[in-house]
């Protein structure tokens, strides 16, 4: 049967849209105060190129990351964005924060639209509620590079509810193609998960086309339309992208993906889905980061995967009921599902094993299955409910929302600077490695190198194949003269990352301080081979072969011997510290010594 297509009842859509807007203040005004925190630092302060408006056609030319992270990722109305507001406030983070405020009630009251589309007005208003508090938002709207999150959401949630609108309605008008297509080009150029709102609308005419959706006769003809504009957007989206990064998906996999198969993913995530299902339905406790050992990883089958079988088994079983009894929540499974798709590491390795900023877009497919359990437990004479079973309900769901709305609001406190996510991070999870890493850098960086040694190795036992812990650890060490314990770390770090000019060139400095002449002498040759920094190299190369003069037998490679140079006579320790210059367009330099001295004598 048919859901009746009826006007818009303006007063109860009113209050509604009010109660979801005062929910969303409720959950985030908190933030407002924050400043600039984590990913905000590298991608807005230090980053020059939002700190000036230019012409739009620039910022498509550009990667999300730039040269600090190989040219990953491609979001370029998000730098332009950042822009924006950047030029709005002076550098003010208060101008972002209310930004991703109101971009927050924006999607809340999107989420309401779509819901009244598919729900009786009390259900959606409440399905709206939970979306507004939910405390795994608070990453999202929290920390200021998740306006991506935000608006990338925005866009699908209204193209979705369009696309409802005019179907229950009969066909595709041919506004709404062309408003739909609009707003899959924003979304995509915001974030690349929109690319999947072909698969939600094709999901949407496959759960409520007998139920909620009308026939007319140029049905097919529209839908072809939009497919065709969906088709044409996606071609050029993917055209521009790879001309850009080079590639298709572009991130950098987490450190615990790399170099495994599809396979030992699939049961790596397998095994972390009842932490999913946790997010979604028990928010309580939330991490800045989900790593080792916050979590553990089963790349293999292991007992621990029965929890994630019976998460997956559950969700197919709603699925499954969904689809015989209530459209819906066919539906609103689905939304999860496919929004979970590319951040789920089954199609490819991303960034992430869990981040609470990629679980926003699903959390709407969670708010909307709610949404047939809300209806029953409002309904008068709810048929198999007794009232004061409903009563109860109804009570208990007001006390969770202000619970959620209370979480969240203290929560957007972790996210005020970049020492309270660290610390945060710290505290909340001392066995994620991040957390660690993250602090001994800070440390280190404040003048505290011996407490920012130790952090990293702690980081460092609890993980210990992250290149970068290893590499900054060796950095510290070398700077407080212990060469013998830095070069393990810089090898580690290197067989990890094996292009890393700092970790290769710190390494060459080390062994010559360690007088391990042969090896700094392979290292520059190696060096010198790659093209990448001969400035330094040629001077480890040379140091090392004035030295081997005393030490060893001259051989035809020592040109600093055939040369006839003077050579180092009495075996002091050898120092050559090293300062990295500032260059245009970010490629690494020519790595110079703070002092080019000539060689030793």
């Amino acid at each position: 049967m048919r859901m009746p297509v009826a006007r818009i009842d303006a007063s109860s859509f009113v209050w509604g849209a009010g109660l979801v807007v005062a929910a969303v203040l409720a959950a985030s005004m908190a933030g407002l105060d924050n400043g600039f925190a984590y990913d905000d630092v590298l991608l807005i302060v230090k980053n020059e190129r939002v700190h000036d408006l230019r012409w739009p056609w620039e910022y498509l030319a550009e990667s999300y990351w730039g040269p600090m992270r190989g040219d990953s990722l491609y979001r370029p109305f998000t730098l332009m964005g950042f822009a924006v507001q950047w030029a709005v406030g002076g550098g003010t983070p208060l101008v972002f924060h209310a930004v991703s405020v109101t971009l927050y009630a924006a999607v809340a009251l999107a989420v309401l639209v779509l819901a009244r589309e598919l729900l009786d007005p009390v259900a959606a208003t409440l399905a709206a509620l939970v979306f507004a508090v939910h405390p795994v938002h608070v990453e999202a709207v929290g920390n200021i590079v998740g306006q991506s999150e935000l608006v990338a959401a925005l866009a699908m949630v209204l193209a979705v509810a369009l696309y409802v609108r005019d179907r229950r309605r009969g066909a595709l008008r041919g506004r709404t193609v062309v408003a739909i297509s609009s707003l899959f080009m924003l979304g995509l150029g915001v974030k690349e998960h929109v690319i999947v709102l072909p698969v939600l609308l094709v999901a949407a005419e496959v759960c409520l086309g007998r139920s909620h959706f009308a026939t007319a006769a140029d049905v097919a003809a529209r839908g072809r339309m939009l497919l065709l504009a969906l088709t044409a957007i996606v071609t050029a989206y993917l055209t521009l992208r790879f001309s850009v990064i080079g590639e298709v998906t572009g991130d950098v996999a987490h450190p615990a993906l790399r170099a495994i198969g599809a396979g030992a993913r699939a049961w790596i995530m397998l095994g972390l889905a009842p932490e999913f299902m946790r997010l979604f339905l028990w928010p309580a406790h939330l991490y800045a980061d989900y790593s080792p050992q916050a979590v553990t990883l089963w790349p293999s089958p292991n007992p621990a995967h029965l929890l994630g079988a019976g998460a997956l088994l559950l969700w197919v079983s709603t699925l499954v009921v969904g689809f015989r009894r209530s459209p819906t929540l066919a539906f609103a499974m689905l939304w999860v599902a496919v929004a979970l798709a590319l951040v789920s590491n089954l199609l490819f390795a991303t960034g992430v094993l869990i981040a609470e900023r990629t679980l926003f877009l699903p959390s709407v497919g969670v708010a909307l299955a709610l949404g047939p359990l809300f209806a029953l437990a409002w309904r008068e004479h709810s048929v198999g409910v007794a009232p004061r079973v409903a009563a109860a309900a109804r009570i208990g769901l007001m006390a969770l929302l202000v619970v959620a709305a209370v979480r969240s609001s203290v929560r957007q406190s972790a996210w005020e600077d970049n020492a309270a996510v660290i610390s945060t991070m710290v505290a909340d999870q001392p066995k994620n490695f991040r957390g660690h890493v993250l602090l001994g850098s800070t440390l280190a960086e404040l003048g505290q190198p011996t407490e920012g040694i130790a952090a990293l190795l702690r980081g460092t036992e609890l993980y210990a194949d992250f290149a970068p812990a290893q590499l900054e650890l060796g950095r510290l060490l070398q700077m407080q003269h212990r060469c013998a314990e830095a070069i393990p770390r810089f090898r580690t770090g290197l067989a990890l990352d094996p292009g890393h000019q700092l970790g290769a060139v710190s390494l060459g400095a080390c062994l010559l301080t360690e007088r391990r002449l042969h090896e700094a002498r392979a290292l520059a040759v190696d060096g010198l081979a790659s093209g990448r920094a001969p400035g330094i190299y040629r001077i480890i190369k040379t140091t090392a072969e004035s030295l081997l003069v005393t030490v060893d037998s001259v051989d035809s490679r020592n040109l600093f011997a055939r040369a006839g140079l003077p050579f180092d006579r009495t075996g002091a320790p050898v120092q050559l510290p090293i300062r990295f210059v500032e260059w245009p367009g970010g490629k690494m330099p020519d790595l110079l010594p703070s002092d080019t001295p000539s060689a030793p004598k």
